[in-house]
């Protein structure tokens, strides 16, 4: 069982009779209120999904990761995590320590405000998304966030955030599937980052994985992502759809990963290998144009960027060509695996994009390209939508 990535695996969740009095100590303190992505930040710190961190970032540490691409230690890190207010609310000083409130919980947890520090949001989206366009969506989100200060310090987790009724109970810490790996044997493990409900070309690439190695975590992003994209619930019970009737029960292990999508391309990858690899995988799926948006990336650089990279991220990066499905062959392929690709009429393209369009409008979508099971999962969503 590999090590967790940059020594130990970070928990900051308190629990038993220590939470109890410092949801007590909590009430005293002055509060600060957290955005919906920040609680979910603030809840992956705590778990360990984000270790090594243990808090907001600082500015040493924001200066270091949209610089390097790492931590002040020297550990790959590339996508910034900042606790963000308005100077007009900040009503405390560096060394006190607050109380961080959800927008549906009062206290979830604690910090010591290691310091508060001005932020440039048109620096940080420049550096991190390469582009100051509104069309992307993180871009879009920081530059509507105006002047403000960021507020850098260690955190401690009261209680997890609320999270989607479907979601909840796939909503595991990387100790809980860490111990579901060791209790099933598993010394190869694959991560398959996803943030759609399964098509032929995830099915594809899932049974490849399950072909060669020990065993696949499914990991969904099932938090915040773009306004067209699927909501949570119909995410997981289409890959409970397709799990429970296709897929070996001892060799598949689904949860979701409640976090804000970074569209980010290649640092975004970076970013999503190092949170599997806190998980327990060893191996991580690089696909098509993984973590991008809007053609703001090339397609290919994640894999370029992962393969170098592997052994300071310590998970070895799958990477796969662009599925599609070829009436001719009756199955997925790739242009490895088909010469039809590129030039017959009978290669269909599989985007999720164009599923939903076809769903949106009440059409049919193309014969081999869904499960008849997820198909009916996808079209109860849009009938009552």
């Amino acid at each position: 069982m590999n090590a967790p990535y940059g020594g130990r695996l970070v928990d900051r969740l308190v629990k038993g009779g220590r939470a109890e009095k410092l949801r007590e100590e909590a009430r005293e303190l002055q509060p600060i209120r957290l955005s919906a992505e920040e609680e979910l930040d603030l809840d992956k710190i705590a778990i360990g999904a984000y270790s090594p961190l243990e808090g907001f970032m600082t500015r040493e540490e924001l200066e270091s990761v949209i610089s390097k691409g790492e931590l002040p230690s020297g550990l790959p890190w590339t996508i910034p995590i900042l606790l963000d207010a308005r100077r007009e609310e900040v009503r405390f000083s560096e060394g006190d320590e607050v109380r961080l409130e959800g927008e549906t919980f009062g206290a979830l947890g604690v910090m010591r405000v290691e310091e508060i520090y001005e932020v440039d949001q048109k620096e940080v989206a420049q550096r991190v998304y390469g582009t100051l366009d509104p069309r992307h969506p993180n871009v879009r989100r920081l530059l509507t966030k105006g002047e403000g200060v960021a507020i850098g310090g260690r955190v401690e987790l009261i209680e997890r955030p609320a999270f989607n009724g479907v979601v909840g109970p796939y909503e595991l810490t990387p100790s809980e599937v860490r111990a579901l790996i060791s209790e099933r044997g598993w010394r190869t493990v694959v991560g398959f980052q996803c943030r759609n409900p399964p098509h032929l070309g995830h099915e594809y690439i899932q049974r490849l994985a399950m072909e060669l190695y020990d065993g696949l975590l499914i990991h969904p992003v099932t938090g915040l992502l773009k306004e067209d994209d699927y909501p949570p619930e119909a995410i997981i019970e289409a890959y409970e759809a397709l799990v429970g009737n296709y897929y070996p029960k001892g060799k598949v292990l689904l949860a979701s990963l409640g976090i804000e999508m970074r569209y980010a391309g290649p640092k975004a990858a970076v970013f999503l290998a190092i949170i599997r690899r806190n998980y327990g995988c060893t191996h991580f799926v690089v696909g098509r144009d993984l973590a991008g948006v809007g053609g703001f990336y090339d397609p290919y650089e994640a894999q370029q960027v992962l393969r170098s990279m592997r052994d300071e991220l310590g998970i070895e990066p799958i990477c796969v060509k662009e599925v599609y499905y070829c009436g001719k062959c009756g199955w997925g392929v790739t242009e490895n695996t088909c010469t039809h690709v590129g030039w017959s009429y009978n290669v269909t393209t599989i985007s999720q994009t164009y599923i939903r369009s076809v769903l949106r409008r009440g059409g049919t979508v193309p014969a081999g390209v869904l499960r008849e099971e997820v198909l009916e999962v996808l079209r109860k969503y849009y009938q009552r939508n």
